[in-house]
């Protein structure tokens, strides 16, 4: 008797996680928990073993972020959440003849998180370099502000 009734329920939270599961993974929702660390593709133009070393102008970098990670630094030209955009932004750097290193990171920040998701929309629908560096830009901005420097 104890079969009949313990075998439905099994059936039935199986089922409910198989649904639940095929549901998230149509639509992209991920499962992380809040306050959990995000995948972030940061988008560095160069690494330097001095502060000075790392104020020199790069050809075709307008804007760049220079942080001290260990005994080096590191300039960042931008971050995106997506490693599609951060390799489509690295190409077209490329194109013109800057090399761009793809760093992947994690964050646990969760309004920065929240603005480079709303920030990578603006970027895949970027169609040419000056409006992907004016929206790099801005994340560097929000970054040193709301990360670097809060």
């Amino acid at each position: 008797m104890k079969l009949n009734i313990i075998v439905p329920i099994i059936c039935a939270v199986l089922l409910g996680y198989l649904c639940a599961s095929f549901i998230f993974n149509q639509y992209g929702i991920s499962s992380m928990v809040y306050g959990e660390s995000e995948n972030i593709y940061f988008l560095q133009c160069g690494a330097y073993n001095t502060e000075e070393a790392s104020k020199t102008e790069i050809k075709g970098i307008s804007n760049k972020l220079t942080i001290k990670e260990g005994e080096k630094y590191y300039s960042y030209i931008g971050m995106t959440s997506s490693k599609e955009i951060a390799e489509t932004i690295q190409a077209m750097y490329k194109k013109n003849g800057v090399e761009i290193y793809i760093k992947n990171s994690y964050l646990d920040n969760d309004d920065f998180i929240n603005q480079i998701k709303q920030y990578d929309v603006l970027l895949e629908s970027s169609k040419n370099i000056e409006e992907v560096n004016s929206v790099l830009k801005t994340i560097l901005a929000t970054y040193d502000e709301i990360v670097v420097n809060p």
